[in-house]
């Protein structure tokens, strides 16, 4: 049975659908219905984003691009040490005196 907001999101849903003059499929219908009615709390969002979500959106967005910020400066840090060892680790081997 669905609830009164689900109910709500349905007629929504519909009265886009009419005045877009284009037929909903079964999936388009419930992928609409979704986009309006937060499932997990039953709160009808109405279509459009509150300025909470927005805000949550972007600080996701930001930590984001943080994390890939971060993530190759860690690289640029760690690698050159490596090549370096491994030329010098090279460069030491053909340096020493042939034994016979």
């Amino acid at each position: 049975m669905p609830t009164k907001k689900r109910k709500n999101a349905i007629e929504i849903c519909n009265k886009r659908n009419e005045d877009t003059r284009e037929g909903h499929t079964h999936a388009q219908l419930q992928k609409c219905v979704e986009e309006n009615v937060d499932l997990d709390d039953g709160q009808d969002t109405g279509g459009e984003e509150s300025e909470n979500s927005k805000d949550t959106n972007l600080r996701k967005e930001t930590i984001r691009r943080c994390c890939n910020y971060i993530k190759y400066l860690v690289l640029l840090l760690l690698i050159p040490p490596f090549l370096n060892y491994a030329a010098l680790s090279g460069e030491s081997n053909k340096l020493q005196p042939e034994s016979k």
